[in-house]
């Protein structure tokens, strides 16, 4: 890579960013480095904001005997503004060569957060000149961002970005683009901070906040719940093992050697906590081997199931309108039903669901939200056909971007396709986005499908078929019924009032727009026992559809806010409601 030949293990340095890794005397580390440079771990991934990690490895770069053997992958991260002039970007580089105690750069990655800044291509032109770097990279850099890098003529040699087997997505359109360019991939996050090992194999689902768990397992333990949950994962550390014991390694070896061996990786980035703990002996264990077919195999066959929503007689399709992880839409339908088929060979009438989770919450998703009702509905599904008029039952649950939450910090170090920092009406256009995927690609059409929606959702479903993202004014809104929780809620996610999110994003307002009459009607369907949401907001809302002629069926089910979706039979009668309503107006008109 870049006229080097380099092993295909990188060592991390980004847990000497913090204490919360663990810590360590100076001379422990340096002595660990040392251990690993004789195993053969000569690569080092480190950035201008790992804490000491350049320092450290500087001094042990010229203490070594043999410095010119080590390679130093360094980044430049721009996380806010900046002036890109040469002056600028030369102080970074010259900072960059004094804490390494080098002459050169082996390997500068750069990250960029802010695409809509044209800037990006200057700084990366004023890198490539400077003779002090050797070789220069993105890090974090969506497909399409990546491209325009390349066609600017910018001479990048790799892109580091999160790759592992819960998080797919560079198979995709990245690939193409890093085949046809020779830019190779250095991946982290590809052991899920720890979680893809032996060790919780067959062990119970952690607390996010457990005191055991270092910051990056929170990161990835909400990635394995936004991916499938935790039964899905145990799934497949069951077969990892199994791979494991026939090729005598660990679980981690299997889940490193499933990412290096597509050919557009260069790298793998394993997190290293010099001085507190290592396994380098371990990780050389992934060298020497590659995957067969049987165990190609058994591990496709999770990730085609990946959620256990895919009965074996349906199947599971995941489909993204963004270069956002949350920007996508996943399908399940009967086996043997092709996509672009569809609407004219094979009627299909659809659920769509929307999850809650006020616009913030990444712990619900569209996995978790849709799974009960999905599965109680499959295992009933005589007392539907009859409703359905001889069409196939197909679902889809869509996934969109979120607004930051407190209680799950980021870091500047988190991707821009990662970051939770939506405002309104990201929300509802990415709702819409999800839908036209829909129509182009499964012939999705009025009439043919209801939208699911909780909470939040709910609210989202509505704002859909509207012509304008924004609504009007009411008189009084702030005394209305549904100010209480519903307002505290826009807060968290939007500001104080920022934009006049709240009146943009209140059901009181939105529903002032009358486009909703030509759709067939609303079932609204609350908690006996709900703690979040008061009965007077089903009124208001309830008074304001049929004020707008809208045909407004209502139903109560036991429990409180969120088993509503949580159990599945709940969920699913308000759905049952619809189709039995849908089938009757059917009934009428002869249709």
């Amino acid at each position: 890579m870049g006229g080097r030949v380099l092993p295909r293990l990188f060592s991390g340095l980004w847990q000497l960013s913090s204490p919360a890794w663990g810590a360590a005397p100076q001379s422990k580390i340096l002595a660990q480095f040392e251990e690993y440079v004789n195993m053969g771990f000569t690569a080092y991934d480190m950035a201008d904001h790992y804490g000491d990690a350049e320092v450290i490895y500087g001094h042990f770069r010229q203490s070594y005997f043999a410095p010119e053997s080590l390679y130093a992958a360094t980044k430049f991260c721009v996380f806010g503004p900046i002036e890109v002039t040469p002056k600028v970007i030369a102080a970074n580089v010259t900072e960059r060569l004094t804490r390494l105690q080098s002459e050169h750069i082996d390997l500068l990655q750069f990250h960029w957060q802010d695409y809509s800044n044209p800037s990006c291509i200057s700084a990366m032109k004023l890198l490539a000149a400077d003779s002090r770097v050797k070789a220069l990279g993105l890090c974090n850099f969506d497909t399409s961002n990546m491209a325009a890098i390349l066609a600017a003529g910018v001479p990048i040699v790799s892109n580091q970005i999160q790759f592992s087997l819960i998080d797919s997505r560079p198979t995709f359109a990245m690939a193409e683009v890093c085949t046809r360019q020779k830019v190779k991939l250095l991946t982290y996050g590809t052991l899920c901070g720890g979680f893809l090992a032996d060790k919780w194999l067959d062990r119970p689902e952690p607390e996010l906040f457990a005191p055991g768990l270092t910051p990056s397992q929170r990161k990835y333990f909400e990635m394995i719940g936004i991916w499938g949950g935790w039964t899905l994962f145990q799934e497949l550390l069951g077969v990892l093992d199994r791979i494991a014991k026939k090729h005598k390694v660990s679980i981690s070896n299997v889940a490193t050697r499933w990412v290096l061996d597509f050919d557009y990786v260069g790298a793998v980035l394993v997190g290293t906590r010099m001085g507190v703990s290592g396994h380098a002996k371990e990780n050389l264990k992934a060298y020497g081997w590659r995957l067969d077919d049987e165990d190609q195999k058994a591990i496709e066959a999770v990730q085609l199931t990946q959620t256990v929503l895919c009965k074996p007689n349906m199947s599971y399709r995941v489909h993204s309108f963004g270069d956002h992880a949350l920007q996508r839409v996943a399908v399940w339908l009967p086996n043997k039903l092709e996509p672009l088929a569809i609407s004219t060979n094979i009627p299909v009438f659809w659920i769509v669901f929307i999850h809650g989770g006020a616009w913030r919450d990444p712990a619900i998703n569209h996995v978790n939200f849709a799974q009960p009702t999905i599965n109680h509905i499959t295992a009933s599904l005589e007392s539907y056909r009859s409703l359905l008029g001889g069409k196939r039952l197909g679902f889809a649950s869509l996934e969109y971007r979120l607004s930051a939450h407190p209680d799950h910090p980021q870091g500047p170090e988190t991707p821009a396709t990662d970051i939770r920092s939506a405002q309104h009406p990201d929300h509802v256009n990415d709702i819409c986005s999800g839908l036209e995927l829909l129509e182009e690609t499964y012939g999705l059409s009025k009439g043919q499908y209801m939208l699911v929606g909780h909470s939040c959702g709910a609210t989202l479903a509505f704002q859909t078929f509207l012509e304008e993202f924004r609504g009007g004014i009411v008189e009084n809104h702030k005394d209305s019924p549904w100010a209480g929780v519903y307002r505290d809620f826009v807060r968290g996610a939007f500001g104080e009032d920022e934009g006049g999110a709240w009146d943009d994003v209140s059901p009181v307002n939105f529903l002032a727009q009358q486009r909703l009459e030509a759709y067939l009607g609303v079932v609204l369907c609350t908690a006996t026992s709900d703690s979040l949401v008061e009965d007077n907001q089903r009124q208001e809302m309830a008074t304001r559809c049929s004020g707008l002629g809208i045909e407004v069926i209502e139903i109560s089910v036991e429990g409180d806010h969120d088993e509503m979706w949580q159990i599945g039979s709940r969920q699913a009668a308000a759905i049952q409601a619809a189709l039995e309503r849908v089938h009757a107006e059917k009934e009428v008109r002869g249709t």
